[in-house]
C-alpha cells in the first residue's frame, strides 16, 4: 500500500510486524512501569521498583529490558535525537535507581521504559487504547536503503550507548570493589 504522505511503499507484511514489534515493546512497558494499582493513592507501578528491590541484581535485570527497548528502537531505525533521548532516560533511571533507600521509590516514579516506548509510538504516530495500539493510516517515511557502512555506523553507535549504559550499571560495583581495595 502507498503511503501518501510520503509516496513510500508500506507492504502490509511490514505494516503487521511494526504493529506487533510496537504492541509487544508497549506492553513491556506496561508490565514494568504500569501493571499494578497501588491501593488508596490509585498509583500505578509495575515490576522495575519490585525487581529493584532484589539486592545485587535487581537493577540490572530492569537495566535489560530497557536495554532491549532501546534494541528495538535502534532496529526501527528511529531518529538518532530519539535514541539520545532513550539513552538519556535509560541513565537517569540508572543512577537514580541506585540512590540508597530512594532508588525504588524513584524507579516506580520516573518510568523510564514508558517514556522510552511513547516516544517510538509517538514516532509512528500511534492511537493507543487501554488493550491495543493502533497504526495510523499514514506512517512516517521509511528510511531510505543505507549503505553497509551507515548500517555498521548505527548498530556501533547504539553499541556504544549500550557499554556507555553499562559502565553507568556496573559503577557502584566498581566504587564498592574500589573502597574495600583501598587500605
Amino acid at each position: 500500500m502507498k503511503s501518501p504522505d510520503t509516496g513510500a511503499l508500506v507492504s502490509t507484511a511490514e505494516r503487521d510486524t511494526l504493529q506487533k514489534s510496537l504492541t509487544r515493546l508497549d506492553r513491556l512497558a506496561h508490565l514494568m512501569d504500569e501493571q499494578f494499582r497501588v491501593p488508596v493513592v490509585g498509583w500505578r507501578v509495575g515490576l522495575d521498583p519490585l525487581i529493584g528491590i532484589i539486592p545485587g541484581g535487581g537493577d540490572w535485570a530492569s537495566w535489560v529490558v530497557g536495554v532491549y527497548i532501546f534494541w528495538e528502537a535502534l532496529r526501527m531505525d528511529i531518529p538518532k535525537p530519539v535514541l539520545v533521548r532513550m539513552v538519556s532516560n535509560l541513565t537517569v533511571d540508572l543512577v537514580g535507581g541506585y540512590l540508597p533507600g530512594l532508588g525504588d521509590i524513584f524507579d516506580a516514579a520516573f518510568k523510564a521504559n514508558r517514556k522510552n516506548v511513547d516516544m517510538l509510538l509517538e514516532h509512528y504516530r500511534v492511537r493507543r487504547s487501554d488493550t491495543q495500539i493502533k497504526l495510523p493510516t499514514h506512517l512516517p517515511a521509511p528510511a531510505p536503503k543505507k549503505s553497509a557502512g551507515a548500517i555498521f555506523a548505527r548498530y556501533t553507535l547504539g553499541i556504544v550507548a549500550i557499554i556507555f549504559l553499562f559502565a553507568i550499571a556496573a559503577l557502584p560495583f566498581f566504587l564498592l570493589w574500589w573502597w574495600l581495595n583501598a587500605g
